[in-house]
């Protein structure tokens, strides 16, 4: 009699010091859709920007640019760290001869940077079509989730796959636990992988395409991922094809921001 395949409660329970050495916690944005706040946490509406500053215009085609994110460093979880002090604010171009060339993480069709806020700020009016077509949602607080790593990862965390495509069954080897399991179902790595999709604070990115965290351009050192903005979640934008896209920033220079994205 041919012995069982083991199940995913079974996969998970050998795994369980892989999966507990890199679990990270994320949060999860929790919004009023209305302005509260200036300087605070929002998704889109009105930037806090600096006495007599104008309105951000994007690099490439100097229109206006809507701002996607701000992102006050007093308003996140303790638990998350300040990779950061003050507002992380994020404008995207929206304009169609700038959106197909936009996705990667440098270029000028965007403005990813820290700002200080200040008491006599000039809140500017949003322009109309912003006003419209990108109303503000504010972050009134964060629900904590437990995030695992995508299966794009995994091999790097020490996880490799071999797939037998004719027998529809798969061998799992982790390295660190110098484990070794066989007839695998083929669903088995996404059903390790619970990378949360939408938007979120924190956590693992949910990659598209493969992993592709972004090098400083100051040290070529592997950014890391701050905050997560899905398609049409809290931001009524697509990007591409269902796309999604991440922050990222460089541990040890704190002012380079990265935004990119892919589709399938």
């Amino acid at each position: 009699m041919s012995q069982q395949p083991p199940k995913i409660d079974e996969v998970r329970r050998k795994l369980q010091p892989w999966l507990t050495q890199h679990t990270r916690p994320a949060w999860k944005p929790l919004v009023q859709a209305r302005e509260i706040s200036l300087p605070g946490s929002k998704f889109c509406g009105t930037p806090m920007l600096a006495r007599g500053e104008r309105w951000p215009t994007c690099g490439v085609c100097k229109s206006n640019m809507p701002l996607f994110l701000q992102l006050n460093s007093h308003n996140l979880p303790r638990e998350f760290g300040q990779p950061f002090s003050g507002l992380l604010q994020f404008f995207y171009c929206v304009s169609g001869e700038c959106e197909a060339e936009a996705w990667e993480p440098f270029e000028r069709n965007k403005l990813l940077r820290v700002v200080q806020p200040t008491e006599d700020a000039d809140p500017l009016e949003i322009p109309d079509a912003f006003d419209d077509d990108y109303p503000c949602r504010s972050i009134t607080g964060w629900e904590k989730m437990s995030d695992l790593p995508s299966t794009a990862e995994h091999e790097e965390l020490g996880l490799k796959y071999d797939f037998d495509f004719k027998q529809h069954k798969m061998r799992l080897e982790c390295q660190p636990l110098a484990l070794v399991i066989d007839q695998l179902s083929m669903d088995i790595p996404e059903a390790i992988a619970n990378v949360h999709h939408g938007d979120k604070l924190g956590g693992w990115p949910k990659w598209v395409q493969g992993v592709e965290y972004p090098e400083c351009p100051k040290c070529s050192k592997r950014m890391r991922y701050l905050f997560q903005i899905d398609s049409e979640d809290n931001v009524p934008y697509m990007w591409g094809d269902v796309g999604i896209g991440h922050i990222t920033q460089c541990p040890d220079h704190p002012d380079m921001l990265g935004f990119g994205w892919a589709c399938s």
